[in-house]
């Protein structure tokens, strides 16, 4: 399905850059994923979607032709380029992925009337202070030396967010598996033809710091999210086969949230929602979508 490049100013100046998906003047939905992921990480169910919206996958900073994430990059830069994406295209409707979510939820509390309807797949809205400090400089001294494997079993690490299959497999063994897998230089998303390759997971590597200073930043009582309810229509999306740390934000979500419906998908991990190539059910979450967007 074709894509239409776009773009919009976010406050600071800086370019948003983001690809349109069906033209026919539908309800329009902005999609934001989560870490080391690109617009293309979700172009299976855009596609899926825009047999009905005009959907708007976005490249969040330091992804794409969107502006770099500059030494102030905080969760209000990610704010202000959501409100640039949505004004910009009128969109009413935003599906947030992982930290994507987090970005989502966060304007639908600080932005009211922004969105009217807010989907979010395991938003990380329960931390427990587990991203501090040190652990960020841990990352960041790895990604400085091109370590990426290290930094992102460090970054599973601080956040308890690994397979519990990986939990046994000492670090001196499974680093070099992780880089080897990295080296592939396997390319989400990308569709031959294409003029402008997808970047690799190396090439993400120094966007995963970005990331995790947002769930520093936003750590907090999860009661605070409380007002989301009476600001916007909320759907929490997990997958029942992903890491506790994703599903326990989910389950406190729904229980401080009023009115936010919680849906959950067998068999599914915290990539759940991605490309169908990845392990995800963009068919299974699309219907889902669908049915919420509606009204139904």
């Amino acid at each position: 399905m074709a894509t239409r490049p776009r773009s919009a100013v976010s406050a600071d100046g800086g370019t948003v850059s983001f690809f349109q998906i069906g033209a026919h003047g539908g309800p329009g939905v902005i999609v934001l994923h989560g870490i080391l992921q690109t617009w293309r990480s979700y172009r299976d169910v855009g596609e899926d979607l825009a047999a009905s919206f005009t959907v708007y996958l976005v490249d969040r900073r330091g992804r794409g032709q969107t502006a770099a994430a500059g030494a102030d990059y905080a969760m209000a830069t990610e704010l202000a380029d959501l409100e640039a994406v949505a004004a910009a295209t009128g969109a009413r409707f935003v599906f947030g992925i992982s930290s994507g979510a987090l970005i989502a939820l966060q304007a639908a509390l600080a932005r009211p009337g922004l969105f009217d309807r807010v989907a979010l797949w395991e938003p990380p809205a329960v931390v427990d202070r587990v991203v501090h400090d040190e652990l960020l400089a841990r990352v960041t001294e790895q990604i400085g030396r091109g370590d990426v494997a290290a930094a992102l079993l460090t970054n599973m690490d601080m956040t308890d967010s690994a397979p519990l299959w990986l939990y046994p497999v000492p670090r001196f063994v499974l680093r070099p598996v992780v880089a080897f897998l990295i080296s592939l230089e396997w390319r989400d998303g990308y569709r031959p033809g294409e003029t402008d390759p997808p970047a690799t997971l190396l090439e993400l590597g120094p966007t995963m710091l970005y990331d995790l200073k947002l769930l520093k930043e936003m750590d907090g009582p999860v009661e605070r999210f409380a007002p989301v309810g009476d600001a916007a229509e909320v759907l929490l999306l997990s997958g029942t086969a992903s890491v506790a740390f994703f599903r326990r934000s989910c389950d406190e979500l729904k229980r401080v949230v009023p009115g936010a419906r919680l849906k959950t998908f067998k068999g599914l991990v915290h990539l759940g929602a991605a490309n169908s190539a990845v392990g995800g059910s963009p068919g299974a979450v699309g219907k889902a979508l669908r049915a919420f967007f509606r009204g139904d």
